[in-house]
C-alpha cells in the first residue's frame, strides 16, 4: 500500500503504540524480544482472523514490490526473497512484513481517502508513516527496550540498526526515554 495521493485516518504514535502492544499481548507475546513476525501472520493471524490469507509470490509476480496489503481481499502478499530473509531473521525483511501488518491493523476498512494536490501531509494522517511507527512498536516494545542494553538492542529485537535509531529517536521527542 502506498500513502502517494493517500491520507489516513489521524492517529497518534500512543495509539498505534497501543495497537502494538494488543496485538503482542493476543498472542502471549508481549514480554518477548524478539516478536516472531513470520509464525504470526502464518499461523496466529489466521486463528484470530479466519478470512486472513497470508500469500508468498515469486518476484516475477510482484516485480519491485516487496509485499503488498490487500485489505479488501484480507491478505498479505509477500515477496519470496523477502519471506526467506524474514524467515532467516534479516531485519529489513522482517521490518517489511511487520510493516504490512500494521496496514492490516491499522487501516481494516480502507479507510484511506484521497488527498488533493502533491504537498507533504502531516505524519499522523500519513498511512506509511503510521505502518512503519506500528512496525516499530510491534517489533521493539519500550517496555522490552528498558530492560535491555541497548547496545544490542538490533540483535536481541532481530531489526536494523537504522530501525533502533528511528525508534528510540521517536520515543525521545515523546520524553518515554
Amino acid at each position: 500500500m502506498s500513502s502517494l495521493g493517500y491520507t489516513a485516518t489521524p492517529m497518534s504514535r500512543a495509539k498505534i503504540r497501543a495497537m502494538a502492544t494488543a496485538v503482542r499481548s493476543i498472542t502471549g507475546l508481549g514480554a518477548q524480544a524478539c516478536f516472531d513476525i513470520t509464525r504470526f501472520l502464518e499461523i496466529e493471524l489466521p486463528k484470530l482472523d479466519p478470512d486472513f490469507t497470508f500469500l508468498v509470490s515469486e518476484r516475477s509476480a510482484m516485480g519491485e514490490n516487496l509485499a503488498l496489503t490487500h485489505v479488501r481481499e484480507r491478505s498479505i502478499e509477500v515477496r519470496e526473497d523477502v519471506y526467506d530473509k524474514a524467515c532467516e531473521g534479516w531485519g529489513f525483511d522482517r521490518l517489511t512484513l511487520a510493516h504490512e501488518l500494521g496496514h492490516y491493523v491499522l487501516h481494516p476498512e480502507v479507510a484511506l481517502a484521497r488527498r488533493v494536490g502533491t504537498g507533504s501531509i502531516k505524519a499522523y494522517v500519513d498511512p506509511e508513516w503510521q505502518a512503519n511507527a506500528f512496525a516499530g512498536e510491534l517489533l521493539m516494545p519500550l517496555a522490552v527496550f528498558k530492560r535491555i542494553d541497548p547496545k544490542g538492542a538490533a540483535n536481541t529485537f532481530g531489526v536494523t540498526q537504522k530501525a533502533v535509531e528511528t525508534q528510540t529517536a521517536a520515543w525521545r521527542r515523546e520524553g518515554l526515554l
